[in-house]
């Protein structure tokens, strides 16, 4: 399932990549809009999704991999623990390191920059 979710996410790396089309549908009012104003208008943003889209595809893929790695190699009765407990750590991996990576202060600023908005709290 994981394999079949990650390749989906690194195929919508060609057009809109994941995570875009997922924050749009999540987004509403001015929120929804300044989101859409730096796609449009900042590289910073548009790189910066892409990786994180990717993060998450690679991640997927591996742990699919890894997924039959154990299957194979774990008596039957140690597979559904250890599923729910890799489901577990995967998510909440690929979830902090996305979070970290978007969140850093030099890529704010340059997409804020690029996209000509101010940043939340009134500074530039």
């Amino acid at each position: 399932m994981t394999a079949v979710a990650g390749t989906w996410t690194l195929i919508t790396l060609r057009k809109t990549p994941f995570l875009q089309q997922f924050l749009k549908s999540l987004t509403t009012g001015e929120v929804h809009e300044r989101m859409m104003a730096c796609w449009r208008d900042s590289p910073a943003y548009r790189h910066a999704i892409r990786v994180a889209t990717a993060m998450w595809g690679v991640g997927l893929v591996l742990d699919a991999g890894v997924r039959v790695v154990l299957a194979y190699s774990l008596p039957v009765d140690q597979v559904p623990l250890i599923n729910t407990l890799q489901y577990i750590a995967v998510y909440t991996l690929l979830q902090i390191g996305t979070r970290r990576y978007l969140k850093r202060k030099s890529l704010r600023d340059k997409v804020f920059a690029e996209s000509g908005q101010m940043m939340m709290g009134g500074g530039k």
